[in-house]
């Protein structure tokens, strides 16, 4: 899998606090090792036109995520609450 970021998520990441860029990292390696594990309640977003889907990093913070080609080619497009979708 490989993963890209928009200048939008890596501007948000960078305003995180530290301890909320950990669980990003985290989530990141876990999603790259296992999508499927529980605790990413990774859901699609209902939208006709994109392959939109969100991940949790913890009850507050979401990355919302395009993914292509089965989720081979990824790209991180937004990070915050649920304001993001």
């Amino acid at each position: 899998m490989e993963i890209k970021y928009t200048k939008k998520f890596l501007k948000k990441f960078k305003k995180l606090k530290s301890s909320e860029k950990a669980q990003v990292y985290k989530t990141e390696q876990l999603f790259k090792e296992n999508l499927k594990h529980p605790s990413l309640r990774l859901h699609r977003i209902t939208n006709d036109l994109y392959n939109l889907w969100s991940i949790s990093v913890n009850m507050k913070i979401r990355i919302l995520v395009y993914e292509e080609n089965n989720f081979l080619n990824v790209i991180f497009l937004d990070i915050g609450g649920h304001e993001i979708y």
